[in-house]
């Protein structure tokens, strides 16, 4: 259950509540999305700590910065390449994390999971990924708030 009174509605217009599949609990978590502001710039370039979990990254930027002429041209392909490889071979963790939490809604549904051994096999590897993917989204949100409190005091990162 979620409470709100009129001038947070009002603030808020686009707001939506979700009701989640549990995971590590008997009560059901709710997601309050606040809707985005639109923004048609480019959004800065950042290095996301969370990159650096993955095998494939230590590659990317090596192949970015060998065989480049200056360091202009090497921090440019850099750039390219790892928004690219962001896009295609990361993820997005949000996506990942929503698709773990249909696939673990859909298995805990299902009439035989009470006493299907592979159900609960399922499950099981499905919520190690889902709390990988938890991990991941902690370690996102910490450098937002620390992108955010910086900026609020008027320095830039």
């Amino acid at each position: 259950m979620c409470l709100a009174n009129d001038e947070w509605i009002h603030l808020y217009p686009e707001s939506t509540i979700t009701h989640l599949s549990r995971t590590h609990s008997d009560h059901s978590p709710l997601l309050l999305n606040m809707g985005s502001p639109s923004n048609s710039q480019m959004k800065a370039f950042r290095v996301e700590f969370m990159w650096l979990s993955h095998q494939d990254f230590p590659n990317l930027i090596t192949d970015s910065f060998m065989d480049c002429p200056n360091i202009t041209v090497a921090t440019s392909e850099f750039e390219n390449r790892a928004r690219n490889w962001n896009k295609l071979i990361f993820g997005n963790i949000f996506a990942k994390k929503k698709h773990l939490l249909a696939r673990l809604s859909g298995i805990q549904k299902f009439a035989n999971y009470p006493t299907s051994s592979f159900l609960h096999g399922l499950d099981a590897n499905f919520l190690k990924e889902f709390n990988h993917v938890l991990t991941l989204e902690t370690e996102f949100w910490k450098l937002k708030s620390i992108i955010f409190l910086a900026s609020r005091r008027g320095l830039q990162l």
